[in-house]
């Protein structure tokens, strides 16, 4: 029992000291856990830190060319703005004081106003004019082909009356019926002769056949305008 005992007891010593380191190793490896989260901790935290700065600058870098644009876009547009309403208020200034000039000139020499509208009135009146000479000189050519004579030298009088000098009359051998046709290559210039033929059918072209002069009477051989009397027109007197 005594041997036992005395086992026991030098046993005891190196348990202990096992024990101890065991308990050192552990408290170590606590301590290098301990130290080594928290390092983790800063460098995560200084990793953070440089993320938002760069975050950051990249964008105030981003917003400051688009600010600066478009300060500059707004003073341009200030810029064109003013330009464009200072050059209306010159063009306005100018129109007013042309329009006043006018104004003014024409109330101090209304002569002057008459005799512009006088000159229009005169020159459109001369245009008149000269278009009516040009239509009373037409060469006109009148047949008759009613079997009543006299027809067409009566309606060449008539029309010399009215002031036409190219006037000729002559016998046509064709069918002619009531109503007088009257022949041109010129709509206005047959339009001109509805005043001496209310009833009578305008018709495109000229008449080259069925034509009989009286001997001795001598007629162009192309006329401006072909008057077929009808017999609704058949008059001598």
């Amino acid at each position: 029992m005594r041997r036992k005992g005395k086992f026991n007891q030098e046993k005891n010593p190196l348990q202990m000291v096992l024990y101890i380191v065991v308990v050192v190793l552990l408290f170590a490896f606590l301590v290098f856990l301990v130290y080594r989260h928290k390092g983790q901790k800063q460098d995560y935290e200084d990793e953070v830190r440089r993320a938002a700065a760069n975050e950051t600058e990249f964008s105030l870098q981003s917003i400051l060319p688009e600010t600066e644009s478009e300060t500059d876009a707004a003073a341009s547009a200030d810029e064109n703005t003013a330009g464009a309403d200072a050059q209306n208020g010159t063009n306005a200034d100018k129109n007013g004081a042309v329009s006043a000039e006018s104004e003014r000139d024409s109330l101090m020499n209304p002569s002057a106003n008459a005799e512009t509208a006088s000159g229009q009135e005169t020159d459109t009146e001369e245009t008149a004019t000269e278009d009516e000479t040009e239509r009373k000189d037409m060469s006109i050519l009148v047949l008759n082909g009613t079997k009543k004579e006299g027809v067409a030298g009566y309606w060449q009088r008539q029309l010399e009356e009215a002031g036409y000098t190219n006037v000729f009359s002559a016998s046509y051998t064709g069918a002619i019926g009531e109503e007088t046709v009257i022949f041109s290559e010129d709509r206005e210039m047959a339009e001109v002769f509805k005043e001496q033929f209310p009833n009578g059918v305008m018709q495109s072209g000229i008449v080259e056949d069925g034509i009989e002069t009286v001997e001795g009477v001598e007629i162009p051989e192309r006329c401006e305008v072909y008057i077929l009397v009808g017999s609704r027109d058949a008059r001598s007197e």
